[in-house]
């Protein structure tokens, strides 16, 4: 859920870069959520770390995965059914992108999006 405020001026800037980052990718889902709906990853699984996913205009998909855990939780990429092509983390607070291979480790806690291009 994204929570919508008129007054940016409550946010310093660290906190309002990060905000215009996560609502880029919010539209970006919603624009395209009419034609290819945003999925869950994992509706029946039991353990601790979800997921959703949503197709792209371009043909790629964005993926969001919450440990939501009290331990570190690996992932294995071919768990999450996206497909071939290249998949990066993005870090928001710190403007980087992370290139995926085989795994994703989850702090206790944590989040990770996920940019896939096929």
């Amino acid at each position: 859920m994204l929570l919508i405020s008129d007054d940016m001026s409550l946010l310093d800037a660290e906190a309002g870069k990060l905000f215009r980052a996560v609502a880029q990718i919010a539209a970006e889902i919603d624009s395209n959520a009419a034609r290819e709906p945003v999925l869950a990853l994992d509706l029946m699984a039991t353990g601790d770390v979800r997921g959703l996913i949503a197709e792209t205009a371009t043909g790629g998909a964005i993926a969001m995965l919450l440990n939501r855990g009290e331990a570190p939780a690996r992932v294995q990429t071919s768990d999450l059914k996206l497909g071939a092509g290249e998949m990066v983390a993005l870090d928001l607070a710190r403007n980087e992108k992370t290139e995926i291979f085989d795994t994703i480790d989850l702090p206790p806690h944590s989040a990770r999006i996920l940019r896939l291009k096929r």
